[in-house]
């Protein structure tokens, strides 16, 4: 059985106050306490399959060698 690393991007869009911008959605998203798996729960709301939001890329295949530093 091989391994590969894949890339999974989701898009979609979200509700902020009116005086957020785009560097405070950023600074919330990425370097508050936020917790990425809150995202699960905004997509669970958009219905059962995220296939619309999602695509995904192939960037290595893993070995040993590879999981190793």
């Amino acid at each position: 059985m091989k391994r590969f690393k894949v890339r999974m991007t989701v898009e979609y869009v979200v509700e902020y106050p009116d005086d957020y911008t785009v560097d405070t959605v950023n600074f919330h998203r990425n370097e508050s306490s936020w917790c990425a798996s809150s995202a699960l729960r905004e997509l669970k709301v958009r219905g059962p399959c995220i296939c619309p939001f999602t695509t995904f890329k192939c960037l290595e295949e893993v070995t040993d060698a590879t999981i190793r530093p």
